[in-house]
């Protein structure tokens, strides 16, 4: 998928189901275009969050869209 299929993708696909509050941590296994990380973090930001980080294992090489 190009980097604008994998936003529409996931785009809504995560929701908080209970109020957040302070610092969310997101760990993901493989960051590719970064598209489920930022619709997560969105989602964990609109839930109340007041930060979110994150944390991979590894980046895709050469994925489609990037150099």
């Amino acid at each position: 998928l190009t980097p604008e299929q994998r936003a529409a993708n996931v785009a809504g696909a995560f929701e908080a189901t209970a109020p957040l509050s302070g610092r969310c941590v997101l760990v993901d296994d493989v960051f590719t275009t970064g598209a489920t990380l930022l619709a997560a973090a969105d989602a964990a930001l609109a839930g109340g969050a007041a930060q979110v980080d994150a944390v991979t294992f590894a980046r895709a090489r050469n994925a489609v869209g990037q150099d």
